[in-house]
């Protein structure tokens, strides 16, 4: 695990690792099917026991791993309804609740009465490996759907920015800004930089569904931000002043992707932010200079 990303197996995302482990586990692929059968009723009792506890991490560990029970079951052939139905209910149950316990939030946000001070006092009651969950619930975007869209090689799959990144992020922009965040997912770094700051914010998404879940959000809080359901490579980026990027593709991919920014910094300087887990997208770059990093690990480039 690369060290520019030291909290992945920390809290929350320990939770989402290892629900998400069970459709690739390789010891599964050599048991027997009643064992296979009983190790995926036994993870279904603990998600059961976990989303009973109070604690965001638990209910994030639950929902996490009933999902990884489906994907288990559909990879290896397993057929039992009576498991399925069960994971689905679970998996719903959780969901419901985080609408009942948070859907207030959002609409006070709406309603302008909770603002970005009354987060921060919130995230201070909570515990680090709570604090993206709790963000993610009051912005309405923790749960991801399923992909609609077949990516292609050297693209990646979404995989959220953490709380700890964007907030290293956002101190960097003003009101002058156009910010895009490509990549955007659900729509979490782009609608919160838009509830922090008073920069223009739009986000860049290949996958319509995770557009929808970003645009229902985005309508629910009230906020200013624009997202796009397209391929970045075929956008005009006339207006971009930062560039917000969590290893969205890789190689070709991106070369054809900087292409397109290249015209853009001819024209005015930009900035940009990165984080790259499996390699660093923009080695190389001659018209990227590298700045700093910041403690997140997210990383600070300036055009040439």
């Amino acid at each position: 695990m690369s060290e520019r990303r030291p909290n992945l197996l920390r809290g929350m995302r320990a939770g989402r690792a290892q629900g998400a482990s069970l459709e690739r586990r390789d010891a599964l692929a050599h048991l027997g099917s009643s064992t296979m059968h009983e190790d995926l009723r036994a993870r279904l009792a603990e998600a059961h026991a976990a989303a009973e506890r109070d604690r965001l991490a638990d209910r994030e560990w639950a929902l996490m791993t009933v999902r990884g029970i489906a994907g288990a079951m559909a990879k290896h052939e397993i057929e039992d309804a009576t498991l399925e139905g069960e994971a689905r209910a679970l998996a719903h149950e959780i969901i419901a609740r985080d609408e009942r316990d948070f859907a207030p939030i959002t609409a006070a946000i709406r309603a302008k009465t909770y603002g970005p001070d009354d987060w921060r006092r919130a995230l201070d009651r909570l515990p680090a490996n709570e604090h993206d969950a709790y963000t993610e619930r009051i912005l309405g975007v923790a749960h991801t759907p399923p992909a609609e869209v077949a990516r292609g090689e050297q693209m990646v799959h979404f995989v959220a920015s953490q709380l700890a990144e964007i907030r290293d992020f956002v101190p960097h922009l003003g009101a002058d800004d156009v910010v895009y965040d490509v990549g955007s997912g659900t729509g979490k770094v782009a609608l919160l930089t838009a509830w922090l700051t008073d920069a223009t914010v739009k986000g860049v998404e290949l996958d319509s569904a995770y557009v929808a879940v970003a645009d229902r959000a985005r309508d629910a809080l009230g906020l200013d931000v624009e997202f796009v359901a397209a391929d970045a490579r075929s956008l005009d980026y006339a207006d971009l002043t930062v560039l917000y990027l969590y290893e969205p593709f890789r190689g070709a991919v991106m070369a054809e992707f900087l292409e397109r920014i290249d015209a853009r910094r001819r024209e005015a300087p930009i900035r940009v932010f990165s984080k790259f887990v499996v390699e660093d997208g923009l080695a190389g770059v001659p018209w990227l200079e590298w700045d700093e990093t910041l403690p997140s690990g997210l990383r600070l480039f300036r055009s040439s």
